[in-house]
């Protein structure tokens, strides 16, 4: 039993997975902002604080893949980061150019 907990603290989580969750994380948030009554200003400030908050988990999280988009790699290994790995720095994006609005 020890060495199950042990290697859920040793193994690594793939950053693709942590970008997606938090993806999905953001989105909620997001609705969230936009389904708050305007009239409640108390609603509107704290779901937008967490809507932030989701922002910036997710611009951490997405940083690592931002690197190594711009580092010059292997055309195999670039073909397969290309396919997968950093398509999905599309929708932190887009996030991020909600933040303002």
């Amino acid at each position: 039993m020890l060495g199950i907990a042990a290697s859920w603290l040793v193994l690594p989580i793939p950053t693709s997975g942590t970008v997606r969750s938090r993806t999905a994380a953001a989105l909620a948030a997001l609705g969230e902002a936009l389904s708050a009554d305007p009239h409640d200003t108390r609603a509107v400030r704290v779901a937008r604080a967490r809507f932030l908050f989701r922002l910036d988990q997710l611009t951490l999280a997405a940083a690592p893949l931002r690197v190594a988009q711009s580092l010059p790699v292997p055309s195999a290994l670039a073909a397969r980061w290309r396919k997968g790995g950093l398509a999905i720095l599309a929708a932190p994006a887009a996030l991020g150019r909600c933040a303002a609005p």
